[in-house]
């Protein structure tokens, strides 16, 4: 269970709870044991606030939500942890085990970017997943802005996805994130060339900063079959621009479990992207601590933060009820089929 303190609460009831509606789907959440890790080493752990939780058993994300969300009704789209670390035949697995034992969960499996065809698609049928979470990180011997969307996301992942018309949720790489021409031509092939699936851009393409929404969400604002997840945005500026850029209906909220636990949010000073954090982690640097210090005070929990800022990209856009109930699960129900 999340422990709240008396700020976090009142957060929660007098600002969070009001604005959601009683039914959520979170279409952004990892589950896994750590039994499921390899050795990782400080270096590695030091690289992103991604490594600051590697674990996370999905009866702790059900008591979370209990913690977070009291009194709303809340089913939620589960992955692996994708790192090169992980065992992904028993991080799949326990991912199909939780679908089958809690009526609330969805599964993606997180596939490898040397499986087959044929592998892949034995994992999404027996495995009874609703869709892919491919990712960066599995992509060895490259990282950083030489890893493509190509190395990670494969053909054979792209047919197996396509034929049996399910959903790829995708981490997009480049530190221009969508914004990047090489992304977005990939993306347009994609959407193009495999109309059966259905693209969820996870943190709204990874604009995080407002520098380069409009170029981002522009680039794709035709692909019908292309969605965005709020997972870990905290700038209201990046909400209100996407919601003025391809509306509500391709909005689909996430918290993005466990880091969605903890004390954080984005800033965005001199248009960079930096995390700062309530707690002791290798990738929070000594000055940025210092220099945000009163920042990181006020923090509370950053699916908190994402949905602070959506409420206020909410009230710019004049967006009504009915509006926040496609953001927060209607739109996930109708695209990945819950």
């Amino acid at each position: 269970m999340v422990p709240l303190s008396a700020r976090d609460k009142k957060i929660r009831d007098q600002q969070v709870s009001p604005f959601l509606p009683n039914e959520l789907i979170d279409c952004h959440a990892h589950i896994g044991l750590m039994s499921f890790f390899g050795k990782m080493t400080p270096e590695r752990r030091a690289e992103s606030i991604i490594f600051s939780a590697t674990s996370l058993p999905v009866e702790d994300l059900m008591m979370s939500y209990e913690s977070l969300f009291p009194e709303k009704k809340i089913r939620c789209v589960c992955f692996p942890f994708p790192f090169r670390e992980v065992d992904l035949l028993e991080a799949n697995r326990y991912v199909t085990e939780a679908a089958r034992m809690h009526d609330n969960v969805v599964g993606f499996a997180a596939p490898a970017p040397n499986w087959t065809e044929e592998e892949i698609d034995s994992l999404v049928v027996d495995g009874g997943f609703k869709g892919l979470k491919p990712y960066p990180d599995l992509v060895k011997g490259k990282k950083g802005d030489d890893v493509s969307i190509r190395d990670f996301l494969t053909d054979p992942m792209l047919k197996v996805a396509d034929r049996h018309a399910i959903s790829i949720t995708l981490h997009v790489p480049k530190s221009e994130r969508l914004a990047s021409s090489e992304n977005l031509r990939e993306i347009r092939r994609i959407a193009t060339a495999y109309p059966s699936l259905s693209v969820i851009l996870a943190h709204i393409g990874r604009l995080y900063c407002p520098q380069h929404v409009t170029k981002g969400i522009s680039g794709v604002a035709d692909l019908q079959n292309v969605y965005f997840d709020t997972s870990a945005v905290t700038d209201a500026d990046v909400y209100t621009e996407t919601i003025r850029g391809i509306g509500v209906h391709r909005i689909l909220f996430g918290t993005d479990a466990p880091y969605g636990m903890l004390k954080a949010r984005t800033i965005c000073p001199d248009g960079s992207r930096i995390w700062i954090a309530k707690g002791e982690y290798e990738w929070l640097k000594p000055d940025v601590k210092r220099s945000h210090s009163q920042e990181i005070k006020k923090l509370t929990f950053m699916a908190y933060e994402s949905i602070l800022a959506l409420e206020e990209a909410a009230l710019r856009t004049e967006l009504d009820k009915s509006d926040l109930k496609d953001i927060f699960y209607r739109n996930a129900r109708r695209v990945i089929g819950i």
